[in-house]
């Protein structure tokens, strides 16, 4: 529970099956006000499409110009769409195939508000669970600088970069290609300088993921040092299955002129969808992008960064991590473990289904107390598996990149 995995969600190419002209959205107004989000792995924002559902969105700057609703939520709000048109949509865990509604849908928080050609009908929350209505990236992203607040957590887009961002965040080069923001950044692992594109991804809640083709060109699982193991269930949008990767800690990363000591850096043996191999080396996840205030300005080639807080490295851990399914069931389904953790060494398997902790039903706790659960040093589970009922106490443990 502590250190819960969420891997990325990375989009590339949208592709229509059938032939439509592609759509330029225009953005009624540009508006500066912040749009507040939680943190939780992702950036969720509240917002309201077409006036009347409300809903808990995700903002993903890989999701540049897109506007996807889960089809639970559709059935939560009654709300049936036109959907004649199908396409598949590239993520992390290969393609999906999705619905979409081609009609234009307005998005708005307040005095802010974004209009979109047309919306894709995808089962995100298999993904990104229970607290997620949809996901959506900008449409003015290419056009006009986008300001990420980790700090006081608020997005909001600028008329102009702002003399304050100009004289006290650090400027680094940014490349915008294929709809992925990349910055050139260099990390020294295993006596080596593994160095490149790195995709800058607010989707991504880890620290560092390195793609299939970076894991075999730097024969990084050759590594001798401490590393561990994970594995997880549907861990990225695509076509699902079990994922494994291995965690290590790298010596030091430089984005720059800023320094990153000893990042938490994921390689993926057999990577699947974007992660098995791209014009980039792998991306960078909130886990180091949430220390910064950003300003990213793809129009000047700019990305404006601010530390307001130091990395840290480890923590502590149960070992696993789970995605609330409380909307279709009374659980929540563990979603990763890790080899040899606490989890593990209880004989916790994926799939099983978590139905109490600490003797409280989880469909009975709200969203602020499940993150809160964080904070708690033992845990006792009530889990249904393929066996029956049985329960499970586990003791926090440090968390590092092997034991």
């Amino acid at each position: 529970m502590k250190r819960k995995t969420i891997l990325t969600i990375l989009f590339s190419t949208f592709i229509l099956t059938a032939n439509a002209q592609e759509k330029v959205s225009q953005q009624e107004k540009v508006c500066e006000e912040p749009i507040p989000f939680i943190m939780d792995g992702h950036l969720y924002l509240p917002l309201t499409i077409d006036g009347t559902h409300r809903a808990n969105m995700i903002f993903d700057t890989g999701a540049s110009g897109q506007l996807l609703v889960d089809t639970v939520y559709l059935k939560e709000q009654r709300w049936i769409l036109n959907t004649s048109m199908w396409g598949r949509l590239r993520g992390a865990n290969g393609y999906s195939r999705v619905k979409i509604s081609q009609k234009r849908h307005k998005v708005e928080h307040r005095k802010a508000s974004e209009t979109f050609p047309y919306m894709i009908l995808a089962d995100l929350r298999c993904v990104l669970g229970k607290h997620a209505d949809g996901l959506l990236g900008s449409n003015d992203f290419e056009r006009l600088p986008l300001e990420i607040n980790y700090q006081q957590h608020f997005i909001r887009k600028l008329n102009a970069i702002p003399d304050s961002v100009k004289r006290n965040y650090q400027c680094l080069p940014l490349i915008f290609k294929d709809k992925a923001c990349l910055i050139k950044a260099t990390i020294w692992f295993n006596g080596q300088a593994i160095e490149g594109l790195y995709i800058i991804d607010t989707g991504s809640g880890a620290d560092i993921f390195f793609t299939e083709e970076a894991t075999k060109k730097y024969n990084m699982e050759s590594y001798k040092g401490k590393k561990r193991v994970g594995h997880g269930l549907d861990m990225g949008i695509g076509d699902g299955g079990v994922s494994t990767w291995i965690d290590a800690y790298a010596d030091s990363m430089r984005m720059g002129s800023l320094h990153i000591p000893q990042p938490e850096i994921s390689m993926l043996p057999v990577g699947k969808g974007a992660f098995k191999e791209n014009i980039y080396v792998g991306n960078i996840g909130a886990g180091v992008l949430g220390c910064y205030n950003l300003v990213i300005d793809i129009p000047n080639g700019k990305l404006y960064c601010r530390q307001f807080k130091e990395h840290r490295s480890g923590g502590t851990t149960w070992g696993f991590g789970w995605i609330n399914r409380t909307d279709i069931g009374k659980g929540w389904i563990v979603r990763s473990i890790y080899d040899g953790s606490a989890a593990d060494k209880a004989g916790m398997k994926l799939g099983d289904i978590v139905v109490e902790v600490n003797g409280r039903k989880v469909e009975h706790f709200s969203w602020e107390e499940e993150r809160a659960l964080s904070n708690d040093s033992t845990v006792t589970l009530l889990l249904k598996t393929e066996q029956g009922m049985r329960k499970v106490t586990l003791e926090e443990e440090e968390y590092q990149a092997g034991s």
